[in-house]
């Protein structure tokens, strides 16, 4: 689903009509997206099918695949010598185009529940834990890849090398920070998790050839459209 967005979002596509909110899979744009995705997997190793996140970290790390399309924050694996046979071989650039870049984002979410007795000591934390300093230190310590943008450039982080190598650590910071110019987010509404799940059932039939593309996005319209009503 997520690597497939990055196709739809570099053909000028979109998931939704978001002026009518209705589903827009079968559009040329799209079905252009999905073939190319489908026709690329050829190149991808054996049961690319049943692949997760972690089976393309761990192909990666094996030096199975010369090239792959993942979240940037999976690089930090690449480099753990305890992990990896391949540290300090990646290099990193932008996503693929069709007619532009624009690589899918996503990210987590810290939120205070309605139900918090200490709402402002939560928001409190939020703040402290967020700053700047903070946001540079998470992303040494291996938290994740920073919330600022500023971040990315920061001189501390540029200092930080592989360890047992000269190879710089953050060194897809750059390439990360010039992807976050054109990246587009997945589609925000109540049941996007739903949708989701309805959509990925409709292109795994497609990869498979269980379905043609355009039988296979037609049908998720349908289910997409049944969902938001």
């Amino acid at each position: 689903m997520h690597t497939w967005l990055t196709f739809v979002y570099s053909n000028g596509g979109d998931v939704i009509d978001w002026n009518k909110m209705t589903s827009s899979l079968s559009t040329p744009e799209v079905i252009e997206a999905t073939k190319t995705w489908i026709d690329l997997l050829q190149f991808s190793p054996p049961g690319i099918n049943d692949y997760t996140l972690s089976e393309v970290s761990t192909d990666a790390a094996e030096g199975n695949v010369a090239m792959a399309i993942h979240w940037s924050w999976a690089a930090d694996k690449l480099d753990d010598h305890a992990y990896s046979n391949t540290v300090g071989q990646w290099e990193f650039a932008q996503t693929p185009a069709m007619k532009a870049s624009v690589p899918h984002l996503a990210g987590w979410s810290i939120v205070i529940p309605k139900t918090s007795k200490y709402p402002e000591e939560a928001f409190k934390f939020m703040v402290w834990l967020e700053s700047k300093q903070n946001d540079v230190r998470q992303a040494q310590m291996g938290g994740g890849d920073p919330v600022l943008l500023s971040s990315y450039l920061d001189p501390t982080l540029k200092q930080v090398e592989v360890a047992r190598t000269n190879v710089k650590k953050f060194r897809r910071y750059e390439a990360v920070n010039e992807a976050m110019k054109t990246a587009k987010a997945r589609p925000f509404f109540p049941q996007e998790e739903q949708w989701e799940s309805v959509v990925t059932g409709y292109l795994h039939d497609a990869q498979l050839g269980e379905m043609s593309v355009e039988e296979a996005l037609t049908k998720a319209d349908e289910a997409v459209n049944n969902l938001l009503r």
